[in-house]
């Protein structure tokens, strides 16, 4: 019986849980190989270089070309992507992202999309957004790695600190287990 040499890649999506329903994703997304592609941390602040932007753009067209789809605080790093991501149901949802900076951005209250459009899951969402960026960068080597990471945000308070962790993690660069001193 011939071996398989791949690796034994373990899922780390929540058993019997519906990536498509209605809900808010914190997501990690990794440049291949953890190679620092998108730009660089200077004085606390990230400088993207055309990747970088490239991965802005589609991110904020995600959720400007899907209905069901809201973008939150997101943030692109040297090498990683973090974002706030909420899937909302046709009809009304429990969540609504208030964009960064709005009256009360950790409030959440009900959306109504339109009836009949079809709700794409997480996974969907996820790997256009990757194709887009790989389209448009047009880098001679892979630009994402395989898979992303991600965390379903079960409450209000788990959001907010979620939001201040992306916001503030340019901040915090030295200290990431992405940095490359610290892999």
């Amino acid at each position: 019986m011939p071996t398989d040499n791949r690796p034994n890649r373990q899922s780390t999506r929540l058993r019997s849980f519906d990536y498509g329903s209605a809900g808010a994703y914190f997501l990690t997304i990794c440049a291949y190989q953890r190679e620092c592609l998108f730009g660089e941390i200077i004085g606390g602040k990230m400088r993207l270089n055309v990747i970088g932007e490239i991965i802005e753009e589609e991110w904020q067209r995600t959720g400007e070309i899907r209905e069901n789809v809201s973008i939150d605080q997101f943030v692109v790093m040297p090498n990683h992507f973090h974002g706030i991501i909420f899937i909302h149901d046709v009809g009304a949802s429990r969540w609504d992202a208030r964009p960064p900076g709005s009256e009360n951005p950790t409030r959440a209250c009900r959306r109504h999309a339109p009836t009949g459009l079809k709700s794409g899951g997480l996974g969907s969402i996820i790997n256009h957004f990757k194709a887009a960026v790989t389209r448009h960068a047009k880098h001679p080597t892979p630009v994402w790695q395989r898979n992303y990471h991600d965390h379903v945000i079960r409450n209000e308070r788990a959001l907010a600190e979620i939001r201040d962790y992306v916001m503030n993690n340019p901040l915090r660069w030295e200290l990431d287990r992405n940095y490359p001193g610290n892999m």
